[in-house]
Formats: structure tokens, C-alpha cells, sequence
């Protein structure tokens, strides 16, 4: 992990306002904790890896109401990994979260 880096959560549940949530939190295992315990059905997780004024990117998970996930990674350009499960998706969070490099076993498309 970068040494002074915080990640920026936004998460929200379907289009309802009370279900969403804008928290930072210290460490990688924290976010991953908070998407475990979050992601469900119609669910979007927004983290942001953020420090010393610096945006080192955002990867972003989709999951439908069938549960499949779209995996967004926002670098400089944005890659797209279409119709993943929730566990594939956490796992390619679990990767990008320590250096913000997309895990290479998803196939990613430019977008």
C-alpha cells in the first residue's frame, strides 16, 4: 500500500436516498470489510484511492439485480470487466486496493 493514503467510499443501494453512504477509511482492509458486508443485489461501491492531494484512481463495482457485477477501474482511462459474480468482483477490489492495478485475469475492454 502507498504510504498516506486514505480510500473515499461512496456506496448506494438502488436509487434510494437514505441508502446511501459516504465514508473514508484508513486501510485496505477496512474497505474490503465495508464491501463485503455492503455489496448486495442492485448495489453500487464506489472506492477512491486518495492521498497527498493526489486521485491514484477509482474502481468502481456494479452489481445487477441478478447479482452479476460490472468492474470499473478509472485511471487515466477508464477499463471495463463485464458480468462478473460479487466474489470475482470483491477479488479484483482485494487487488487494486493495495497499488491500483487492475487484476490481470479479468478481461478489461478501454471504454
Amino acid at each position: 500500500m502507498r504510504s498516506g493514503i486514505h480510500f473515499d467510499i461512496e456506496f448506494e443501494v438502488g436509487d434510494i436516498a437514505a441508502a446511501r453512504v459516504r465514508q473514508r477509511v484508513e486501510s485496505e482492509a477496512e474497505a474490503m470489510a465495508f464491501a463485503r458486508t455492503h455489496l448486495v443485489p442492485n448495489s453500487e461501491l464506489l472506492v477512491a484511492c486518495i492521498g497527498g492531494g493526489v486521485d491514484y484512481g477509482n474502481l468502481i463495482i456494479e452489481v445487477g439485480a441478478n447479482g452479476d457485477s460490472n468492474v470499473y477501474a478509472h485511471e487515466h482511462r477508464g477499463f471495463l470487466a463485464k458480468r462478473v459474480s460479487r466474489e470475482r468482483a470483491l477479488s479484483a477490489l482485494e487487488y487494486w486496493l493495495p497499488s491500483q492495478d487492475r487484476m490481470p485475469d479479468l478481461q478489461w475492454v478501454e471504454e
